[in-house]
């Protein structure tokens, strides 16, 4: 059986590091304004903490197991409530 990885667009190619030189930084995001279309489903995704001592803030990661270490796609400062299954995560299917 073949695992197959997701790509994303800010992903360092490095499958040891989880890309914190590489990743989108969303300054102003506003909940009841804003979206965030992502690939795949919410279970291809997990929230977290900045792993950046100078950026606060909610850490979006593309899950990759079995594949590599996960990959930073994106620091969103000034949110830590941020949820995937909230309306403001949309998904798009690959194709």
């Amino acid at each position: 059986m073949q695992i197959k990885c997701l790509l994303a667009y800010y992903d360092d190619g490095q499958k040891t590091t989880a890309g914190t030189n590489d990743y989108a930084l969303i300054t102003d995001f506003n909940t009841s304004q804003d979206i965030i279309e992502l690939k795949g489903t919410a279970a291809d995704y997990t929230l977290g903490f900045s792993p950046s001592n100078s950026l606060a803030g909610t850490a979006l990661f593309l899950n990759q197991p079995a594949c590599e270490v996960d990959e930073l796609i994106a620091i969103v400062q000034g949110d830590a409530d941020l949820s995937l299954s909230a309306n403001y995560f949309t998904f798009a299917s690959f194709g």
